[in-house]
């Protein structure tokens, strides 16, 4: 219903940020491989992805090594998804925050504002 509704939100702002959970996604994927949702709403779960990613990429004083390491191998999961999906976070990517472009292209392979990834 949502994936097939562009004026269906659970929020006016910032859907991206609370799909943006580990445990959804699975069905972030499948949702994003589906094909069946509009434009819109796949540049929404495209977007939560690579928050994802951002999110764990993030380190912090805060996490205990343990708490790195499984952050890392989750991190290293998000980056294997995203990279098999170049194609269409490309096709998404005006609606990519800068800040989100800036650490999560690199990771995957792809270039930001024409810098090099060497």
């Amino acid at each position: 219903m949502w994936g097939d509704d562009p004026g269906l939100r659970f929020l006016d702002q910032d859907e991206e940020l609370i799909l943006a959970e580990f445990e959804y996604l699975p069905m972030l994927l499948n949702a994003i491989d589906d094909s069946s949702y509009t434009g819109a709403k796949i540049n929404i779960l495209i977007e939560a992805v690579c928050i994802l990613l951002y999110n764990y990429s993030h380190e912090s004083e805060e996490y205990s090594d343990s708490e790195k390491v499984e952050r890392e191998q989750i991190a290293k999961q998000i980056r294997q998804e995203l990279t098999t999906r170049k194609q269409i976070i490309l096709e998404s990517q005006a609606y990519m925050r800068d800040y989100v472009t800036e650490v999560v292209y690199p990771q995957i392979g792809i270039a930001v504002d024409g810098q090099s990834l060497t």
